[in-house]
């Protein structure tokens, strides 16, 4: 009898063992399953984005909406990250798209002569007891002869 109860205890190991490994390899499976199609959908990605670029007429009259949508949307980003960029201090390189600093006249990365970024036009400050310098905007102190951002003599 005891001999019973050890083979009974045996076969019940086995039968969890096996039992176990299918779990541990179906949820091995159904985790490589949810890669590949995470991979398949970035696949289908592509070549909608390459489609939309080669052929946009094509695309646009096949798939107007989603491309008007895609072309939104991209413009959005890329005002958002220009924004991003103005808020550190820097801008895209117009050669490889390197994140350089705004006032740089060459790219650090490709070596790319940067177009000149011409100053905006300061607005019109309200000074109390001081001038504002004709040249850059900056509000100097009354007793100022030049302006410290700029070095342009007082008017």
């Amino acid at each position: 009898m005891t001999e019973d109860f050890g083979k009974k205890i045996e076969k019940f190991g086995q039968d969890i063992w096996k039992k176990t490994t299918g779990a541990v390899e179906s949820i091995s499976k159904s985790a490589e399953v949810v890669n590949k199609r995470r991979e398949l959908k970035a696949v289908y990605a592509d070549i909608g984005q390459l489609f939309t670029k080669k052929h946009p007429a094509q695309a646009n009259d096949e798939f107007g909406d989603l491309t008007q949508n895609a072309t939104s949307l991209e413009k959005e980003i890329a005002d958002l990250e220009a924004q991003i960029l103005e808020q550190r201090g820097s801008k895209k390189c117009v050669e490889c798209g390197e994140q350089i600093p705004y006032a740089a006249a060459f790219c650090s990365k490709c070596g790319a002569p940067q177009p000149k970024q011409e100053p905006e036009p300061a607005e019109e400050a309200e000074v109390v007891d001081g001038w504002v310098c004709p040249a850059c905007g900056q509000e100097m102190g009354s007793t100022d002869t030049f302006c410290s951002s700029c070095g342009v003599k007082r008017p």
